[in-house]
């Protein structure tokens, strides 16, 4: 019934749809036999794509993170912001526990729509203010009171905290203990490739496009994602339903029976309680001393390289135009220059792009051989 046009073109994308279907299905066979079934395999696949563009965006905003805030407040910020966006995140974290609970009526697969639609409106707020010719890039005075950049770093940090552990804790109720061995090994694998094309994409087009475009794309994934959940919504449903008419079964049995209901400050408890947990705690605490002491200086060393390499001066040598980040009053630079800061982003693509194929390689063959 439809114009001739028009029924042709759908015609056409019905062949290709079925053709490529059957395609998938011819692959799909020959890899995994009958020990991961097709139905499985289109779940898998299609919760894995929210984890790929959540974890793909966030090493994008990621590879931006320090750039920004050294450009705004100065490379000596980064040890600060650091311990700000501890209290951050544990701020996020008790709002993000008391939306988990079930007496504030929300599911799990909502809350990726109400974290997902705050931070995208978050990051491209800093987006449009990193256009702002005070606020933003523009004034490249290095300054630690701009406020702008510790709201980037702390929100990018806790995004990555907060994110994570809600699609992991939506996989959870949404997979058995036999699905799950087939099915996290797939999604772990996506996610490696987010994590690898995200600063890729800054380390290729940071400088062209600039910060500010770069931050809108990691902007755009907060609110792709929400489209890829919707997606598996629609598909497969939120999987909390027989589960659901199960937990209120057990309560009706359990009514009469009182339980401590764990608070923000379980985890102290368990610390002081259990010896294992301090032993995992001095573990992990070391080890991201370690880090941060090398990730800091690596990163002073990348700000001392790239304003050598493009120093800031009196007058652009090209145009003639005054630098912004020279300050007349004292004769002496007071930030980095627009191509030293373009520079220093690219390199920060470059270093996740780098540091997250490593990770996924070791992850495929180093794991089996160390195990």
């Amino acid at each position: 019934d439809l114009p001739r046009p028009l029924g042709g073109l759908v015609m056409c994308l019905q062949r290709c749809y079925f053709g490529t279907r059957g395609v998938a299905k011819r692959i799909h066979r020959r890899v995994y036999g009958d020990s991961f079934p097709w139905d499985d395999f289109v779940r898998t696949i299609t919760l894995s794509s929210t984890l790929f563009v959540m974890i793909g965006g966030y090493w994008l905003l990621r590879s931006l993170k320090d750039p920004v805030l050294t450009a705004l407040c100065g490379v000596s910020a980064i040890p600060k912001a650091k311990m700000l966006s501890v209290f951050v995140v544990l701020g996020v974290v008790a709002i993000y526990n008391h939306l988990l609970d079930e007496e504030s009526g929300f599911r799990k697969e909502q809350l990726f729509y109400v974290f997902g639609t705050f931070y995208g409106f978050l990051f491209a707020s800093i987006a449009y203010f990193l256009n702002h010719p005070t606020i933003g890039l523009a004034n490249q005075v290095e300054d630690p009171s701009r406020i702008l950049g510790w709201v980037s770093y702390c929100g990018i940090e806790s995004f990555g905290s907060v994110m994570v552990s809600l699609f992991w804790s939506f996989a959870n109720s949404n997979f058995n203990l036999k699905q799950a061995k087939r099915s996290y090994g797939m999604m772990v694998a996506t996610a490696q490739l987010g994590s690898i094309l995200g600063p890729t994409f800054v380390n290729k087009f940071g400088h062209t496009l600039g910060i500010p475009t770069c931050y809108m794309v990691g902007a755009g994934c907060m609110l792709t994602l929400q489209g890829t959940m919707w997606i598996y919504i629609k598909m497969f449903g939120a999987g909390d339903s027989a589960s659901g008419e199960k937990v209120k079964a057990v309560k009706k049995d359990d009514e009469k029976k009182p339980k401590n209901k764990a608070g923000i400050l379980e985890g102290i408890h368990l610390f002081m309680k259990h010896n294992y947990v301090k032993g995992i705690f001095a573990i992990s605490c070391l080890f991201m001393v370690e880090v941060t002491i090398v990730d800091y200086t690596m990163k002073v060393l990348a700000r001392e390289h790239f304003s050598d390499e493009f120093p800031c001066l009196p007058y652009n040598q090209e145009t003639g135009e005054p630098m912004a980040c020279w300050d007349v009053a004292t004769n002496a630079p007071v930030g980095l220059s627009t191509e030293a800061i373009k520079a220093f982003t690219t390199f920060m693509g470059l270093f996740g792009q780098a540091t997250n194929t490593l990770s996924f390689f070791l992850s495929l063959f180093g794991t089996s051989a160390v195990i």
